[in-house]
């Protein structure tokens, strides 16, 4: 008998600290996920950005050109 309460304890104890351990694999979860989610918004951002940049750059080689014809790109420029 006193064999089976000290392992029906250990059973108890066991079982407490798997469901910690659920507890704490949730919030990490809730945290990746998150992050994730943050991640995923500022590589957005950033494409975004990019973007913008890649039409002023045409912008501004499009008035370079139209008023010195013989100098060099700005993408030549901005290659150095």
């Amino acid at each position: 008998m006193l064999k089976q309460a000290k392992w029906a304890e250990r059973r108890n104890e066991l079982n407490r600290s798997t469901e910690d351990l659920i507890e704490r694999a949730k919030s990490f979860k809730k945290l990746r996920d998150e992050s994730n989610k943050n991640v995923a918004q500022s590589k957005k951002k950033e494409d975004e950005c990019n973007e913008n940049i890649k039409k002023l750059y045409v912008k501004i080689e499009d008035l370079q050109k139209s008023t010195t014809p013989d100098e060099r790109s700005i993408r030549d420029l901005r290659r150095r």
